[in-house]
Order: structure tokens, then sequence, then C-alpha cells
């Protein structure tokens, strides 16, 4: 693919902004923000927390509405780029995640295209995942911590079974957390720059759950969706009480937070060396990582989004929350595979 076409003007455009706010910033006090990378990503993340939290306590319905339709196919890629496309994985890893993520995207689109309930299936196909993954990455030279992770993976995945529409309501909450774990346990080089954002991102959480700002969310409905009907399916029973509705507010933010995990905290921790990459470097990397037909999909599979938005925003955003949902999967089989080998926490290799 040659990347001075189609978007190399604008790529251009976007290293020149960048080169002339990078020479600013050096010429000032803030210099330290951007030598460093623990620093300048542990800074850039408490930003980005802080604001995304602005944007959820006064926007939460247009946050939630846009961020897919902008943000969800470009995520879903930076998944699939950093735990499976840029790592020296096992060729056994690589075809379980292939199978499992195909059939769980599938299950998804039978589902939204019939009234079938397919649920427990879903939650045979994610213990399956998982179990590979332990196996994997236990392996039989540790058959003992394999059978503990196990034994913990199949209590959820029975009590998942027994209440498979609760089980995902509980995942939609937990696949937002999942992703700033797997940048703390598998990316982050010192996770001392990772305790100020998670602290600011709970404490910004708990005033949300509180209901700080929950009586200007419920008075501004946008872009046709209310606080009251998204809750009535994130908070199921409890979409007319303050608890219920403030669990759904956090929603809205994790969910921005973890757009931001993926498309800036993991991209900046998976370059080598101290300083950032420009914008053509970038792409050029994307590039390679997913080769000429990928990225095209990649794209091709963006525009579909926001078109399919413009036509319908609501319609077209359930239906990405329901088919992306093998990622979040992917992501918890990775870091289930990568905390069972003998070295916990250790990072993923380039």
């Amino acid at each position: 693919m040659n990347v001075g076409h189609p978007l190399g003007g604008l790529v251009d455009t976007l290293d020149g902004v960048r080169r002339q706010a990078l020479a600013l910033t050096l010429r000032t006090r803030l210099s330290w923000l951007v030598v460093e990378r623990d620093r300048r990503l542990g800074v850039q993340a408490s930003v980005g927390v802080f604001v995304t939290f602005l944007l959820a306590a006064l926007f939460p319905m247009t946050l939630v509405s846009v961020s897919p339709a902008l943000l969800g196919v470009p995520h879903v890629a930076s998944d699939i780029r950093y735990l499976v496309l840029r790592r020296r994985l096992p060729e056994t890893w690589l075809r379980v995640t292939v199978l499992f993520g195909s059939l769980l995207f599938v299950l998804r689109a039978v589902e939204g295209a019939t009234a079938m309930q397919l649920g427990r299936l879903e939650v045979v196909l994610a213990a399956g995942w998982l179990l590979a993954a332990t196996w994997i990455g236990a392996g039989r030279a540790h058959p003992f911590r394999a059978l503990a992770i196990a034994s913990g993976a199949v209590a959820r995945a029975a009590l998942a079974f027994m209440h498979p529409h609760a089980s995902r309501v509980a995942f939609a909450h937990l696949h937002n957390v999942v992703g700033i774990v797997v940048w703390v346990a598998l990316f982050r080089r010192s996770r001392r720059a990772a305790i100020a954002p998670i602290l600011l991102a709970s404490a910004l959480t708990g005033i949300l759950l509180g209901g700080a700002t929950l009586d200007h969310a419920l008075a501004h409905p946008s872009l046709g969706l209310s606080l009251e009907r998204l809750a009535t399916v994130l908070a199921p029973g409890l979409e007319h009480t303050r608890l219920g509705l403030g669990i759904t507010l956090s929603y809205v933010y994790l969910q921005g937070v973890h757009y931001a995990v993926w498309l800036g905290w993991i991209p900046q921790d998976d370059v080598k060396g101290e300083g950032t990459i420009t914008f053509r470097m970038s792409l050029k990397s994307a590039v390679a990582d997913f080769g000429p037909r990928g990225i095209r999909l990649v794209l091709l599979a963006s525009l579909a989004m926001l078109v399919a938005s413009a036509w319908d925003l609501q319609l077209s955003r359930s239906a990405y929350l329901s088919l992306a949902t093998f990622h979040g999967y992917l992501e918890l089989a990775t870091l289930t595979l990568f905390l069972a080998r003998p070295r916990v926490g250790a990072s993923l290799p380039a």
C-alpha cells in the first residue's frame, strides 16, 4: 500500500503540527514532559482520564453514541495488532485465537440476524478460549498452575452458564477495565507511571457512581438516547434507581478510557526507546503489521461504521458493540495466557 496516497497529505500536516508543538514544548519548562516516556505517558494518561470524565459528565449520551462510530473499529484493530500481529506467539495459540474469535463473531452475527438466544453457547466458547490460554501458557511443565487457573475459569463459566444474560452485562462492564489491566500487566515497563492515572480514573468513576452528575445526564438526552434507556441494557432491574443510573454513567466513562488505552497508551508503550514516533512512521508500521489488504479492510470497516452511523446511529452502535464482543474475550484470553506463565506479568514479546 502506498502510504503517500490518499493519507499522505493528512499525515504530513499532522507531522508538521507535531514538530511545531514538540519544538515549542522543548523550549519551555515543560520539556521534562516529552523527554522521558514514563513521565510523558503518566501525564498524558492522567489528562486523558480527566478530559474523558468531563465529556462523560457533561455530554454522556453524545459520548457513548459517537465514540463507537469514530473509534470502535480502530480500537478493535489496535487490539488485534498489539495482542496478535506484533507478537511472537506459538502457532498453536494463533490458531486457537483465530478459531474462537471467529466463532464468537459469527455467533453474535447469527444472534443479531435471528431471534435465537445464544448466550450459553457464548459462555462455552469463552470458557474454552480461556482454558486453552491456561494450558498453552502454563504448559505441561506447570500442571498445578494450570489446574488452579483453570478451576477458577470453570467455576466462573458455570455461574455464567446459569445466568447468561447477567454474565453478558457484567462482562460489558468488566471489559472496559480489562484493557487497563492488560496495559499495566503486559505493556507497562514501569508500573509507577500508571499509579496516578489509575487512581484518578478510580476516583472519577466513584463520582459518577455516586450520582454527582446524574441530574445533568437525565436532563440532557442526546442523539435519540436517554440515560434511562441505556440503563435498561447496562443495569437491568436497576434502571429506575440512582445506583443503576450511576453504574450506567460509569460504563460510559470507562468505555472512553478503554478507547484511550488502546489508541494511545498501549501504542506508545510498545515503541522501543524513549522517544515518540511520527504519524508517518505510525502509518508505515500499521501497514507493515496488517499488510496492504489488512489495512484496506480496517479502513473499509471504519468507513462502513461511519456510514451506518449516519444512517442510524443507535442501531449501528448496538450492532457494533455486539459484533465486537470477541475482542473483549481476546484481551481476557491473552491476559490469561501470560499470567499463566511462570513469570507472572511477563511482558509480551515483540
